[in-house]
């Protein structure tokens, strides 16, 4: 007998089939002189001859180029014969998949429950789920840890069914239940201690034993699934920050106050769990507290060592790195404080972000992108497509106004996924349950959205897929302006927060008018300010900045005193010189919501758990979403209009309802372009709770660029755009469709050379070289067979790989187009011998 004990069957595309084999010899004396054939497709490709056959011979290993190979299913057929006529034969089922483009955006779908209910559930479930996953365009998904333990022939069965669908699925280290820190049957001297003596039904993570189970738990996780190519993230602990606390048992509370270096009883409280600001301070001037203060010390302990979150995720990335140092380990969400270092050692810093009432809310890529900016990571923002109860709906028992499950419409989780998009960070991330879940319940577009996962399959198809690379690969042009996310502001000063309820959510309300006024901003911490980092821009933001520490003060006033251009929201207590005040208003943007429109009343705090059971509710006016917006344009001729006088403008548009992004590569610009023109669509138009239909948009941009003359192209349509000189700005115009954007690219006229292209067709695969491409990014379209390519040089001599499905492919005519000139450089009417 012959068995195949390796597990993997499906390869990618150039990857080195490795199979190891054993033959069982069931009859009582050993074989001589046997030959061991491998026969794949019905052609030998390779024989041996075994001298010697005893009674289990496992020592047999095939290897073979995959790249010889057409995509799709192949068969292996070993035989083995002797002199005496045995015959024992074998065959093999084996994949070749597509290999990921990891250069680009990955599309990740960010699960829950019934995601997993599908893969879990039985074979037939999860290749309903995976073919589901793949027609919206997702491209990365996950399994969970703990049901792969038990059935590890099942997740290798998705592992490999999911590669043949071009999906990455990566291991989630689960949340349900306080995940890995789940009690159990624990005793209570393993568990948190409150500072009040009461004990949590959660595992305290300082505890030597705790690090063990967690080193044990990744170590079994990779052994089984580390050989796996496809097997690249590992997404861990989400969200169980919330569930955490500070561990008072006097072990670890000994081990906090060393560390602090002084008492917790100093503290007014050691709950931080996205706890609001203190109103009292102890001001040693107006609005400035002093460096050594302790509630601000321990806001920063508490999330970077205190509740042993980040050390838990740590320690996981450091496992299974030893494993797989590719591996990418990430976590999220995080909205609870501006501190980086809770994402430290992690490969990705990630979150998601709800956008009612207003998709421009997706803006929180920046905050993201400034974490990455400190840990050297990447960013993965996420659209969420739930929205709070009783955000869009009014709440109620009937299902269609369960807001836990309503799903956003389609022309929003667009918008949102341009902004993501315009910031090219590592992938897309879309949250919700499971695309399963219209047909279990029946289909109820109030509540799922077929029309939603529709738009995602096309996003990622005419967007994501040929310009992801792009993004990804391209950085923002640097900006002259900063918005400072003040930690100190999160534990002193008005505790009231504004509609985007999160502490990090904080400074979005004034960020959204400079998006409005196209004013490019990086977000940036108090640790910037402290390193001098504000030499680097031409004005500094203060928006919900209410109290900062005293050397924070006296770096931004010798910032103002050096010419340095600091505006400041009415909630900033400081005494900024020559700073420029604004009064504008935001917290009428809570009203914005179905509850308050429908009954003048909304839940007295905010979160995804809100319910009519077990939140009060309170006195809140209603606020249409045309009425937000007309008040926040409102604002945001104010702010230009003052800014404009002080501030030397680099980019502009004539509409603030188109929102600009510029990046370059090393000498081309490239204008992303978001169109948030929006209507009332007929979901919600009833309660004017959200504007979530799409319209065009058509707007005048003019930008500063580094040419004597620029050539402006749009990518997406191909059409070549009219440029005119407007003082020191150059202009275009545009019509932007709804629900859409636009990537328009900029650069020298005449400075591009015209390449050269040559193809070939060997085994199993159709390789095209381009020559003469210069060294920068430069995307290509590449046609035949009536498939689309868009790829990308980045060397003066290029060559790009097709995997052919099968021989007859060979294609009859390539055409290869230019995106950045429009022009054709090379194309056959037929292949060239």
């Amino acid at each position: 007998m012959i068995v195949k004990e390796s597990r993997r069957s499906c390869f990618y595309f150039g990857e080195n089939i490795n199979l190891r084999l054993a033959v069982y010899n069931w009859t009582p004396i050993n074989q001589k002189n046997c030959t061991l054939s491998f026969y794949l497709d019905r052609h030998l490709v390779e024989s041996r001859s075994l001298p010697v056959l005893g009674t289990h011979t496992d020592s047999i290993v095939w290897q073979y180029d995959s790249s010889l190979l057409c995509l799709g299913e192949h068969t292996l057929r070993v035989a083995l014969r002797n002199d005496d006529g045995i015959n024992w034969k074998s065959s093999f089922k084996l994949w070749v998949a597509e290999q990921p483009n990891r250069e680009t955006m990955a599309s990740w779908h960010w699960p829950s429950t019934v995601h997993y209910d599908a893969l879990e559930a039985s074979r037939k479930t999860a290749l309903i789920e995976l073919d589901k996953l793949r027609d919206c365009g997702f491209t990365w998904a996950n399994f969970r840890d703990e049901w792969a333990l038990l059935h590890p022939d099942e997740a290798v069965f998705l592992i490999e069914e999911a590669m043949k669908r071009g999906i990455e699925l990566g291991i989630l280290v689960e949340n349900a239940k306080g995940g890995i820190f789940r009690r159990g049957d624990a005793p209570d001297a393993d568990c948190i201690m409150a500072q009040d003596g009461t004990i949590k039904n959660m595992l305290n993570p300082h505890k030597q034993g705790f690090k063990e189970k967690v080193v044990f738990h990744i170590q079994c996780l990779m052994t089984l699934f580390a050989e796996f190519p496809s097997v690249r993230t590992l997404f861990v602990n989400s969200e169980l920050e919330d569930m955490l606390a500070l561990s008072c048992d006097p072990e670890t509370r000994t081990m906090h106050e060393r560390k602090m270096g002084f008492s917790l009883d100093e503290l007014r409280n050691t709950f931080r769990t996205d706890a609001f600001a203190y109103l009292d301070a102890p001001f040693i001037r107006q609005g400035v507290v002093a460096d050594d203060d302790k509630e601000v010390a321990y806001m920063k302990y508490y999330f970077t060592e205190g509740d042993g979150w980040s050390a838990t995720n740590r320690l996981m990335a450091e496992v299974a790195h030893r494993y797989r140092p590719d591996m990418i380990v990430l976590t999220d969400p995080y909205r609870l404080c501006p501190i980086p270092q809770r994402f430290a050692g992690m490969d990705a810093v990630s979150s998601w972000t709800y956008t009612n009432p207003d998709p421009k809310t997706s803006l929180f890529v920046e905050t993201l992108d400034c974490a990455s900016r400190h840990l050297g990571n990447a960013s993965i923002p996420s659209i969420t497509l739930w929205n709070y109860a009783g955000s869009i709906f009014p709440s109620g028992e009937n299902r269609k106004n369960r807001e836990l499950t309503v799903r956003m419409g389609p022309d929003r989780w667009t918008e949102c996924a341009w902004f993501y998009l315009s910031r090219g960070g590592m992938a897309l991330g879309s949250y919700f349950g499971s695309p399963m879940e219209i047909f279990i319940d029946g289909g109820n577009e109030y509540v799922y959205s077929r029309a939603t996962e529709a738009a995602m399959a096309s996003f990622c198809k005419n967007v994501l897929v040929p310009f992801g690379e792009l993004a990804r690969n391209t950085r923002n042009i640097p900006r002259n302006v900063a918005v400072l996310d003040c930690l100190t502001a999160r534990v002193y000063g008005n505790p009231e927060r504004e509609h985007t309820h999160y502490a990090n959510y904080q400074i979005y309300n004034f960020a959204t008018l400079l998006a409005m006024s196209h004013i490019p901003f990086d977000v940036i911490i108090e640790d910037d300010v402290l390193a001098g980092e504000l030499k680097h821009y031409d004005m500094l933001v203060l928006a919900r900045a209410d109290v900062m520490t005293e050397s924070i003060y006296r770096k931004i006033c010798a910032y103002a005193k050096q010419g340095g251009i600091v505006i400041k929201d009415q909630q900033c207590l400081a005494d900024i010189p020559r700073a420029l005040t604004f009064s504008f208003d935001f917290f009428f943007r809570k009203g914005v919501n179905a509850n308050a429109l429908s009954t003048s009343q909304d839940y007295a705090s905010k979160d995804d758990q809100s319910t009519v059971d077990i939140v009060k509710k309170k006195t809140m006016p209603g606020v249409t979403a045309d009425q937000d917006r007309a008040v926040m344009e409102k604002y945001a001729a104010a702010l230009r209009e003052k800014l404009d006088a002080i501030l030397p403008r680099k980019l502009d548009c004539s509409t603030p309802r188109l929102i600009l992004n510029p990046r370059c590569s090393k000498n081309t610009t490239y204008i992303f372009v978001v169109n948030d023109n929006r209507t009332y669509d007929e979901r919600t138009a009833i309660w004017k709770s959200i504007e979530e239909k799409g319209l065009p948009q058509a707007g005048t941009i003019s930008i500063e660029l580094p040419y004597k003359q620029p050539q402006f192209r749009e990518l997406l349509s191909g059409k070549a755009l009219k440029v005119r000189q407007n003082g020191n700005m150059w202009s275009v115009d545009v019509k932007v469709p709804a629900a859409g954007g636009a990537i328009i690219a900029a650069f020298e006229k005449g400075s591009l050379p015209r390449p050269v292209a040559t193809t070939t067709v060997r085994d199993s695969c159709l390789i095209i070289g381009l020559e003469n491409c210069g060294t920068d990014l430069r995307p290509f379209q590449i046609e035949y067979n009536q498939k689309r390519h868009v790829k990308y040089t980045r060397d003066n001599v290029y060559s790009f790989v097709f995997p052919l499905e099968n021989k007859e492919e060979a294609p009859l005519q390539i055409t290869i187009t230019d995106l950045l000139t429009g022009s054709v450089c090379t194309a056959w009417k037929s292949m060239p011998k």
